[in-house]
């Protein structure tokens, strides 16, 4: 099975710097808002965002989806750390009108892969994108407030636990 290696954290580093962040695409965009956190997660050793959505109403307009998500890939050696930091989100911000749904991902097929794309980044014109283990955190609901809460709790954990590694 395959987990983080160094050699895939550099693929999905510079598919994200050099395709995904200047991309213009309506749909395909990378949301600005994430890219501190983004850039947090990534910084950990053996860990990296490997897809992301903010779910936001002023940017979708009528979004009919309002669902705001993370994959992160991780080392084997990771599993652990990355699971107990995705629960302390889940446990903040999961309620009745605010369902938050985090899961183990095997290395799967890449249902996005669209080999003619003429959008060129990894989740669209890799076969192998998501062939890696990966958490997929999830958070549905029309609460923007949750939203906040559920990013802003991701980027505490995250932050706490390079101030207790320093």
């Amino acid at each position: 099975m395959a987990y983080l290696t160094e050699n895939l954290k550099s693929y999905y580093q510079q598919d994200l710097e050099e395709a995904v962040i200047p991309l213009l695409d309506d749909f395909w965009r990378f949301d600005e808002e994430l890219h501190d956190l983004i850039d947090l997660i990534n910084s950990h050793d053996g860990l990296q965002t490997i897809y992301s959505r903010a779910y936001s109403p002023e940017r979708s307009g009528l979004d009919l989806d309002p669902t705001s998500y993370i994959k992160v890939a991780f080392a084997q050696d990771k599993r652990m750390f990355l699971g107990a930091l995705l629960m302390q989100v889940y446990d903040g911000v999961n309620g009745e009108y605010s369902p938050v749904t985090l899961s183990e991902e095997a290395p799967q097929e890449n249902r996005n892969y669209t080999p003619d794309s003429a959008i060129h980044i990894g989740c669209l014109t890799n076969p192998d994108y998501f062939r890696v283990w990966h958490f997929h955190l999830s958070l549905r609901s029309e609460d923007i407030d949750a939203h906040t809460k559920f990013w802003s709790l991701l980027e505490k954990a995250f932050r706490m636990d390079k101030s207790n590694s320093n």
